[in-house]
């Protein structure tokens, strides 16, 4: 049987720096809380 490992590269979760497509649409506050969500379902 083979070891696997799954690795991911994220961002640290700050206004402005993640989901900024969306967080035009929703606001960097919103954005940040769902990037966070995001985080918490992998």
């Amino acid at each position: 049987m083979e070891d696997r490992c799954l690795l991911f590269f994220i961002k640290n979760p700050e206004k402005g720096k993640v989901k900024t497509r969306l967080a035009s649409a929703i606001g960097d506050k919103m954005a940040v809380k769902l990037y966070k969500r995001f985080l918490l379902e992998m």
